[in-house]
């Protein structure tokens, strides 16, 4: 049997099932300022809803056989686009549980078997066990990789396991450590950053020819004494780093790669200077964020979060639209929120300039939210179109050398960038973006499956089929 036959076989017509109780959680979730225990429970009732559909449909090992064709990029061409869609809103943006019950599945415990002693073993599953309402499966803690670093994991799970913990409380002697120790953690980190870096003068971008002297020149941005939201847009592996390098004072990390944070010296450097872990697959971990960042603003630091939740990939926008975090922070504590813009020529070359921009503190907490959010992305895109236009002056010419296409051109691009990133989670990677209305594919799907069968519907229907192949070609954001 294929797999197209398996799928329609165990859904049958509750795929309208499905795709009702999506969209009515989607609506939900931008109408609504600040979730609710009642909002939260609402939504939990809604995968109990989930879960009953899929009861006596699916068994365990089938489940995770999809699983592995939705996100194994060799395997993707077993799927079509608009089962992709369906599922991965189902296992990312619905968070259904039932999927995860905290334990290994049988191919990941004999993985394991083969790099770890039965003692680690058995501390994993026992960590599983205890976190399993925090995690959507076992590779939240590792990666694509699925093996955890020999050195670091285990050391990080005992000591800073409980970080991803929702009802984890941030005490004020962990803050006050931490702005202790920022000026020698700022010190340390730049010498871990790859690219020379360049705080903006913003009056230079907007007049590079009589305001050349103050190129190099700090800006002045005026901050409140009380703690701000740094907004950064998100776009290359340092970025991070060089936002904590650029802030002007200490602040909180929402972190969102669970993988790295636990196997990486970056995560170790990251929760020294102090992180809020986010889960992108968990709905319960992006709910609390609010409670748990509390205590940081409380004790006078500063928070720092990338709204985009993932690398912007298009090779036609400069940024991607906001998710609502930032926006629902600023309404529940009244913060201004500080745009930072960074942009990179090439993270993949070492001597290419990171160009950093600081613009001015910005009250969102008195607009809409898609006001909000359309102000962050104005100010982020102006800011990069205005970099580029300054610092990038290569011909289209130059661009292509090596390669027949554009794409073909951004494509080794993005993938070199991947590439740099330890601990790579494609699961949430590929479905972390987000889109808000209908989308071109949405059009064009519904003119490919098109019942009714003659030869203009034939004909529109192999279009759209070949309109479609190219979209989901083009669509980097989901493919790599």
């Amino acid at each position: 049997m294929n797999l197209d036959s398996f799928l329609y076989e165990k859904l049958g017509n509750k795929i309208e099932q499905i795709k009702s109780i999506v969209t009515t959680l989607e609506k939900n979730r931008y109408e609504i300022n600040v979730y609710t225990q009642e909002e939260i429970d609402l939504e939990l009732k809604a995968k109990q809803r989930l879960q009953k559909i899929f009861n006596n449909t699916f068994t365990k090992e089938e489940l995770n056989k999809l699983i592995i064709l939705l996100f194994d990029e060799n395997k993707s061409n077993l799927l079509t686009k608009t089962e992709k869609e369906n599922l991965g809103l189902l296992l990312l943006d619905i968070d259904v549980k039932f999927l995860f019950n905290g334990k290994l599945t049988d191919s990941e415990l004999a993985i394991l078997k083969s790099k770890l002693n039965d003692k680690k073993i058995k501390t994993l599953e026992e960590y599983l066990e205890k976190h399993q309402n925090n995690l959507n499966g076992y590779i939240d803690l590792v990666g694509d990789t699925l093996i955890p670093d020999e050195k670091l994991f285990f050391f990080m799970l005992k000591h800073f396991g409980n970080l991803i913990d929702d009802d984890y409380t941030i005490s004020k002697n962990q803050v006050r450590f931490r702005q202790a120790i920022h000026p020698i953690l700022k010190k340390i980190g730049a010498n871990f950053l790859k690219h020379p870096h360049i705080i903006e003068n913003r009056e230079f971008l907007n007049d590079p020819v009589s305001k050349k002297h103050l190129q190099f020149v700090q800006d002045n941005i005026n901050l409140p004494n009380e703690p701000v939201i740094w907004a950064l847009n998100h776009g290359f592996k340092d970025d991070g780093l060089a936002t904590i390098l650029a802030c002007p004072r200490h602040a909180y990390i929402v972190f969102g790669n669970i993988a790295q944070l636990y196997n990486t010296f970056d995560g170790i450097t990251s929760i020294l200077n102090g992180v809020v872990p986010v889960n992108r697959k968990v709905s319960l971990s992006r709910k609390t964020l609010n409670k748990r960042v509390g205590n940081v603003f409380k004790y006078s630091s500063d928070i720092v979060i990338a709204p985009e939740g993932i690398w912007c990939k298009s090779m036609n926008r400069p940024v991607l639209d906001p998710w609502s975090g930032v926006w629902n922070l600023a309404c529940e504590y009244g913060k201004l929120v500080v745009p930072m813009i960074h942009y990179v020529e090439d993270p993949n070359t070492p001597n290419s300039v990171i160009h950093t921009v600081i613009d001015e503190p910005i009250k969102i907490d008195d607009l809409s939210l898609e006001s909000a959010t359309n102000l962050l992305k104005d100010i982020w895109s102006e800011w990069l179109i205005k970099i580029m236009q300054v610092y990038v002056h290569r011909k289209r010419e130059q661009e292509l050398e090596g390669f027949n296409s554009i794409y073909e051109k951004w494509e080794d691009y993005l993938r070199k960038s991947v590439a740099l990133v330890e601990r790579y989670d494609s699961m949430a990677e590929h479905y972390a973006d987000l889109r808000l209305g209908t989308q071109i594919e949405d059009v064009f799907n519904s003119i490919a499956n098109i019942q009714t069968d003659n030869a203009l519907t034939r004909s529109l229907k192999k279009e759209a089929r070949n309109i479609l192949a190219q979209q989901q070609l083009n669509d980097f954001q989901r493919r790599i």
